[in-house]
């Protein structure tokens, strides 16, 4: 498979922008053992940050986690072709994928996931300045891929062999979350006939903004139309199960179900609050995968507070008050 070339292959050169990121998540599901995981490294050198969410949800329901936007970023966590931060590390595949190692108190997870097709970019789905005007919150370079994955997890004294379904993303470039007041970000898959990735960010006073395709045997579609309803738990917040259709461009049409709860976690991303969701997939009725659900909220609702001084420690945290008026 051709890798995206717009998508760096080792830790890219960082800019001058005090909001550099470069960030890359991926879930993955095993629906046969029951076992999922959530990761996500984000490095932010010129505000000396870096970001750890890395959830790993076992067979007996067994729930390790490590989640902080408060990391001391050092040089080394870029070195070698390797992205890391404490105890988990990213590498990029030659054919393109990730592969991930975890070592966190006695749980070890060492996992290749292989991408299902080329990595796509805003821009292949959307016009130019549509794929712009999004990018201005997530990042000025951005590419999203299903994936099948494979690999051990060590948990305790066991150790479990895992195979199954997955999706990546890969950000890097100035990025600027602060603005956004909610986000739904989805994506499923059943293996090399359908994948599927759709996203809506909605930004203080303005229309939300919809993109997302449809990967089937390696040919992307945009999507012309998708919904999705989420059936939430008493608590306001969990998801239980997910209903929805997604319609590309050429006049398809896919309705999905997910249901069979695999694992969720609750991670924040700068002021954004997220939960995300595993599940089994149901396309138009039969053909069984694994699906995420991730919503996020903005507590300050998108809207950047009114004086200079107080944006100073919105962006940048208290301790950037010693500061003011110097």
């Amino acid at each position: 498979m051709a890798r995206n070339e717009k998508e760096p292959a080792a830790p890219a050169e960082v800019g001058e922008e005090k909001s550099w990121n470069e960030s890359q998540w991926f879930w993955w599901a095993d629906p046969e053992q029951g076992i999922s995981g959530f990761h996500r490294i984000a490095h932010q050198p010129n505000r000396k940050n870096a970001h750890i969410w890395n959830a790993i949800i076992d067979d007996t329901g067994r729930y390790t986690r490590r989640v902080s936007s408060q990391v001391t970023y050092s040089p080394e966590m870029r070195a070698d072709g390797t992205y890391s931060v404490e105890g988990l590390s990213f590498q990029h595949l030659e054919q393109g994928g990730l592969a991930c190692k975890v070592d966190q108190d006695d749980v070890r997870l060492d996992l290749r996931f292989e991408d299902l097709h080329r990595a796509v970019s805003f821009d292949e789905v959307v016009s130019a300045q549509e794929a712009k005007d999004m990018m201005g919150e997530v990042g000025s370079g951005h590419t999203e891929s299903a994936g099948r994955v494979s690999g051990t997890l060590n948990s305790g004294a066991r150790e479990i062999k895992v195979s199954g379904y997955g999706h990546r993303d890969h950000t890097w470039g100035a990025r600027d979350v602060l603005s956004l007041q909610c986000t739904t970000w989805s994506n499923g898959t059943i293996g090399e006939e359908f994948s599927f990735f759709v996203t809506a960010g909605t930004v203080h006073g303005e229309p939300p903004r919809r993109l997302g395709y449809v990967a089937e045997h390696g040919s992307i579609t945009a999507i012309r139309e998708w919904r999705l309803y989420p059936w939430m738990d008493i608590d306001g917040v969990s998801m239980v199960r997910v209903s929805g259709y997604v319609e590309t461009t050429d006049g398809k049409r896919f309705d999905l179900e997910y249901s069979g709860l695999m694992g969720s976690t609750i991670v924040t991303l700068d002021e954004l609050f997220l939960c995300e969701t595993a599940f089994v997939l149901t396309v138009n009725g039969e053909k069984k995968g694994v699906a995420c659900m991730e919503r996020s909220i903005n507590p300050c609702g998108g809207q950047r507070l009114p004086s200079p001084a107080i944006n100073a420690i919105y962006e940048d945290g208290v301790g950037q008050l010693g500061k003011i008026g110097e």
